[in-house]
C-alpha cells in the first residue's frame, strides 16, 4: 500500500534531507515537500515526488493555507514536520488540518513550549526530581552564589536553542560578575555548573510518555566549539540514560520525536539531563545506519498506531565534517571502504548525489563571486 508524505520545511535543507533518506527506504512512501527556497537542493532528490515552492514571509495562515492547498492537491495522507518552527505551527493548527489529511503524533502544546524555554524546563525538571545540573537563573546571582556554586559555570541564553549557541564558560566569579553586568536582561540567562565527565544523548520515539523506540550515542568528537553539535558518536547501550530520558518524558507525556541531551557526571556518577530538542536532529542518518529508523517508527506509530520491537548494533560513526577532519591528520582513513560505507553519510551521498552536487555547485559559485568582489574593491 502506497503512502503520501508531506514534509514542510521552513529552515535549511539538512534536516529534511536527512529524514528523506530514512522514509526513502520503504518503496511505498511518496514523499513530497513543500518548501520556502526556490532554490533547495531538495528538488534534486530522486526520492522526492514533487517539490513546491511556497514563500511564507512569516505569514503563519498563508503556510496554513499552502499546506492543505497541497494536500488536497496530492492526495496526501500524512503530514510530516521535522523542525521547530514547522512542529509549532502544526501543533497550533493541529485541528484545522486534522479535516484533511492526519500528521504524525507531535507533543501537546504546553510540553513542546516548555521544551524551548531553558528557564521553564530546568524549573520542571526540579519539579519531577529529574536529575540535571545546578542551576540559578541570572537576576538571582549575587556575590555570596560562588559559596554554592563551584566554578567554572555555564551560562546560557534562554532564548537560544541548539548547536550551542549562546553558550559561554567562565571560570571565575569576577569575570562571571563582568559578563552580568554588561548584559540588559538577566532573566534571560541560565546558569549551571559545568559538569566534569562527557556527553551522552539519547533519540527518542514516545506515544503519551512512553517511549517506543531509542538510540544511545555518546559524543566521541566536536567541531570548532566544544558545545556545538557532535562530529562524531558512538551508539552504545545505557540503561541509565535512557532511564533518566524516559521519566522526562514521562512527565512531559510526550508524543513523538525528541533528542535529549544529558552529561555524565564524573564526580557523582549520575547522568544528568541537560536540554531536550523537540525536532529531527543531525544524526538521524547515523541512527539507520546503527538499526533504528526514528521517521518510518514515527510515521507507522502515527498511522496505525504500530510499534515493533527493536535494536540497534554499537557502531561509530562520523559526520561528513567529522571524516575530514580524521582525513586531514590520517589520510589512510580513505582507505577504510567498510567503515566509510556503514558509518559515515557516504553512502547517502552516492545513492542520491544530485542534491548534493547542486550544493557544491551553488558554494563554487559563491565563492567565486566573493572572491570577484574582492578583486573589485
Amino acid at each position: 500500500m502506497k503512502t503520501s508524505v508531506l514534509i514542510p520545511t521552513i529552515n535549511p535543507a539538512g534536516n529534511a534531507r536527512r529524514v528523506i533518506n530514512n522514509l526513502s527506504r520503504e518503496p511505498g512512501i511518496s514523499i513530497y515537500i513543500l518548501g520556502d527556497n526556490n532554490i533547495s537542493s531538495l528538488r534534486f532528490s530522486k526520492y522526492v515526488c514533487k517539490y513546491i515552492y511556497h514563500k511564507s514571509n512569516g505569514d503563519v495562515d498563508k503556510w496554513i493555507a499552502a499546506i492543505v492547498n497541497t494536500v488536497l492537491e496530492n492526495g496526501i495522507q500524512i503530514i510530516f514536520p521535522i523542525d521547530e518552527e514547522g512542529i509549532h505551527h502544526l501543533i497550533k493548527h493541529k485541528y484545522t488540518l486534522k479535516k484533511y489529511c492526519d500528521t504524525v503524533l507531535l507533543p501537546s502544546l504546553d510540553a513542546f513550549t516548555l521544551s524551548l524555554n531553558k528557564r521553564d524546563f530546568a524549573d520542571h525538571c526540579t519539579t519531577h526530581n529529574i536529575k540535571q545540573p545546578k542551576y540559578i537563573f541570572g537576576e538571582n546571582y549575587t556575590d555570596n552564589t560562588p559559596d554554592d556554586f563551584d566554578f567554572p559555570i555555564i551560562s546560557k541564553d534562554i532564548n537560544i536553542t541548539g548547536g550551542g549557541r549562546g553558550i559561554r564558560l567562565f571560570y571565575s566569579a569576577d569575570a562571571l560578575n563582568t559578563y552580568l553586568e554588561s548584559s540588559q536582561n538577566k532573566r534571560d540567562i541560565l546558569l549551571q555548573e559545568y559538569v566534569e565527565g562527557f556527553d551522552i544523548d539519547c533519540s527518542v520515539l514516545c506515544d503519551n510518555g512512553e517511549i517506543k523506540a531509542y538510540t544511545v550515542q555518546k559524543g566521541e568528537d566536536y567541531g570548532k566549539s566544544r558545545f556545538s553539535y557532535p562530529i562524531a558518536v558512538k551508539f552504545l547501550e545505557c540503561a541509565e540514560a535512557i532511564n533518566e530520558a524516559a521519566a522526562l518524558m514521562k512527565s512531559l507525556k510526550w508524543n513523538g520525536i525528541a533528542h535529549i541531551d544529558l552529561r555524565y557526571d564524573a564526580n557523582e556518577k549520575k547522568y544528568k539531563i541537560i536540554e531536550i530538542n523537540p525536532r529531527y536532529w543531525a544524526t538521524v542518518d547515523a541512527s539507520l545506519l546503527a538499526g533504528v529508523n526514528f521517521p518510518l517508527r514515527h510515521m507507522e506509530l502515527s498511522m496505525h498506531g504500530k510499534s515493533t520491537p527493536f535494536n540497534y548494533k554499537e557502531i561509530e560513526f562520523w559526520s561528513a565534517k567529522g571524516f575530514l577532519k580524521r582525513f586531514r591528520k590520517n589520510p589512510f582513513h580513505l582507505l577504510r571502504f567498510y567503515f566509510i560505507w556503514n558509518s559515515t553519510p557516504f553512502r547517502y551521498v552516492l545513492k542520491d548525489p544530485k542534491p548534493w552536487i547542486y550544493k557544491l555547485f551553488v558554494r563554487i559559485s559563491n565563492r567565486i563571486r566573493q572572491n570577484k568582489w574582492k578583486l573589485q574593491s
